[in-house]
């Protein structure tokens, strides 16, 4: 999409954890959990951002570096973009 999304950060960003093992599952995971969005979110950190902490984990099960917010930063002297608002009721 426009703003460079892929499947796991859309499953991460909604908090669908049976899309994202799916996802994990048959694609390729490094590109995947590597990939950055227009925000320079990877879809940890979106589900970071969201408060899914069951993805989070799964996430970095899969591999996911959850360190990559803080180089990120480093490398360039931007933060993350944190203005995604958290879910209401969403079952993690």
């Amino acid at each position: 999409g426009k703003d460079q999304r892929n499947a796991l950060h859309i499953a991460c960003f909604e908090g669908f954890l049976d899309i994202v093992r799916v996802l994990l599952e048959v694609g390729d995971v490094d590109d995947f959990l590597e990939a950055r969005d227009l925000g320079g979110n990877t879809a940890y950190m979106l589900a970071c951002m969201r408060g899914y902490l069951t993805i989070m984990r799964v996430l970095k099960e899969a591999g996911a570096d959850e360190r990559a917010d803080e180089r990120a930063e480093v490398l360039d002297g931007t933060r993350a973009n944190r203005s995604y608002p958290r879910p209401s009721s969403r079952v993690q």
